[in-house]
């Protein structure tokens, strides 16, 4: 147990949420509409942040283990590559589902994938946070904000006899959704009655959903 670290996350999480909102009136702003457009909806959000160890180590061969270390893993998208097979696989293709992601880690290996389907490593740069749109803005703001294709990828470093310094990539992701009951609807959409809720829209988007 690290001392203060709860409360530590704690105030680091509250502060990430005035980022995301503070981005949210830039959105709002960029596309014309009023400035508490989002804000408003972003009172009591479903918001989540996660601590992630990637580990950089490559296993023994025999292992049988895969490489394929953090979070859950959609097929679609665009595929590795070539150039990549010398490299640990973090975290496959996807999306994110929600409005707003926050990143902060402390080491390379996040890729984005460009409209081209280019794939561009996004840099680090210290004391700053990388922004990243979800499916649900994408959605929201009608096509004209894009949900970003992204991956990790991490370098190989050989398995060593000492385990006790291990390399590792750590990331603190922070997903900013809006509150769950808030109304989302594309804008300047012609059908004033499509839409769905914030709650409904991620519970579809992640298979929760009962049919």
């Amino acid at each position: 147990v690290l001392p203060g670290f709860q409360g530590i996350m704690r105030s680091y999480w509250q502060q990430l949420l005035g980022v995301s909102q503070v981005l949210a009136l830039g959105l709002a702003k960029s596309l014309d509409l009023p400035d508490s457009f989002f804000v408003s909806k972003m009172q009591d959000p479903v918001a989540q942040m996660l601590c992630v160890r990637y580990n950089m180590q490559a296993p023994p061969p025999s292992s049988g283990a895969t490489h394929a270390t953090a979070a859950t893993q959609a097929p679609a998208g665009p595929d590795l590559g070539s150039g990549s097979d010398d490299r640990l696989l973090g975290c496959g293709t996807h999306t994110d589902c929600g409005f707003m992601t926050l990143l902060c880690s402390d080491g390379e290996g996040l890729e984005v994938c460009t409209p081209q389907g280019t794939w561009v490593a996004a840099p680090v740069i210290p004391g700053a946070l990388l922004v990243n749109l979800g499916d649900m803005a994408a959605m929201w703001t009608n096509g004209r904000y894009r949900s970003t294709p992204h991956r990790v990828l991490l370098p190989r470093i050989p398995s060593s006899s000492s385990t006790s310094h291990a390399p590792s990539r750590v990331s603190l992701v922070f997903f900013c959704n809006c509150d769950f009951y808030a109304p989302v609807r594309a804008i300047e959409s012609s059908n004033s009655e499509e839409g769905t809720t914030a709650g409904r829209y991620m519970l579809e988007k992640l298979g929760l959903m009962y049919k």
